[in-house]
């Protein structure tokens, strides 16, 4: 008997977007399978950190991804988080290739594939696509649209059945939730294509009972109203700091780097007390802990936590904006505790059965029950 897994994961689908768009084909595997309409991702609720937490079955306090953009202490350098070597356990797909299993990863972004892509023996993403798949489905759109996911989904397809893998994770990109609303038609049309391809995906990886499917988000998405720049109103008050929006990554486009929660590194440690309670007193901030007790409630790494970490309202970011302490701003992002709902979809196979799943980062521990991948 041989088993399969496949997992989906919709970079910034939010639970509304399912409830709110023309989806046969999801809406059959949520009745057919375990549904969880509104669970949960992980916090800081950005895309880096759930998708590790998602191929280790794992916490950031095990996997060591806290953010997407990283501060190092020592030399005092900004550093996206984009190489495997950050994650300091074992993934999903090396635990699979270690028993002969075949893996394949693909992935809307490049920044994500790389981070990813350690154990897979067949990885890429829809902006640096092999030319034997853009001969095979065409090329890719531009990775600022609405249509690159639908050519990801079909690449899965493309690769079930090219190499027939044991193990398929696939993961889009979030350009269509940070600009439209759930209730916008562009959203709806983005949903119904995204739909058409998953039940493709679900009738071509195999037979329900040796294939499971899991289908999951990263984070939500809010409307943000007015951003914040915490490095500057620390700075009136003589505190220095760097401070680092969770959310920051290459794809500027998606959010301006404005997130809805931030690392605070101090220069001078004698300056936490204060710090807190300037940060906790700001407009915006809903929550603001010191490292160790955000670790603690939010299983981060120690090490990879900023001395202070802040969580904003639902209306707000923290980021830099030139000029300004606070500014007023119209944009869709993500990385609060307000986009920490997430779906959680299961179908076939029979683990699923034996388990109560509430966190998307379970999937990852589903996954290695079902291919039996514990030594």
């Amino acid at each position: 008997m041989r088993r399969k897994a496949l997992i989906i994961c919709l970079d910034g689908c939010g639970p509304e977007y399912i409830q709110g768009s023309d989806v046969p084909n999801i809406r059959k595997l949520c009745k057919d399978g375990y549904y969880v309409e509104r669970g949960y991702s992980i916090v800081p609720t950005v895309t880096n950190v759930n998708n590790v937490s998602v191929i280790t079955g794992a916490y950031p306090e095990e996997h060591g991804i806290t953010t997407n953009f990283h501060y190092e202490r020592s030399s005092r350098q900004e550093i996206y988080m984009e190489s495997p070597d950050f994650i300091i356990t074992e993934t999903i797909f090396q635990m699979a290739t270690e028993r002969k299993l075949k893996c394949a990863l693909l992935t809307s972004k490049d920044k994500l594939c790389a981070l990813l892509s350690r154990g897979a023996q067949v990885a890429f993403s829809a902006e640096s696509p092999p030319e034997w798949m853009v001969r095979k489905i065409g090329p890719p759109p531009h990775i600022y649209s609405i249509e690159v996911n639908v050519w990801l989904l079909k690449a899965g397809q493309a690769i079930i059945k090219e190499l027939d893998p044991d193990l398929l994770y696939l993961a889009t990109t979030d350009y269509a939730m940070h600009k439209y609303r759930p209730e916008d038609s562009e959203s709806k049309q983005s949903m119904q294509l995204i739909d058409q391809c998953i039940g493709d995906l679900a009738k071509s990886f195999g037979d329900a009972e040796e294939t499971l499917l899991c289908i999951t988000a990263d984070h939500g998405m809010s409307d943000k109203m007015k951003a914040v720049n915490l490095e500057a109103i620390l700075r009136e008050a003589g505190i220095k700091t760097k401070v680092l929006p969770t959310v920051k990554d290459k794809y500027m486009l998606h959010h301006s780097g404005l997130g809805g929660s931030a690392h605070v590194y101090l220069e001078d440690q004698g300056d936490m007390g204060k710090a807190n309670d300037m940060i906790l007193n700001t407009e915006g901030v809903e929550e603001v802990l010191d490292r160790g007790k955000a670790a603690e409630r939010y299983h981060l790494h120690y090490d990879r936590t900023g001395d202070l970490f802040v969580l904003g309202k639902k209306d707000y970011v923290f980021g830099y904006v030139e000029g300004f302490d606070f500014l007023d701003v119209k944009i869709r992002s993500h990385g609060s505790l307000h986009e920490q709902k997430v779906p959680i979809i299961v179908y076939g196979g029979d683990s699923f059965k034996r388990n109560k799943i509430t966190e998307n980062r379970e999937l990852g521990n589903l996954v290695i029950e079902h291919l039996e991948l514990k030594k």
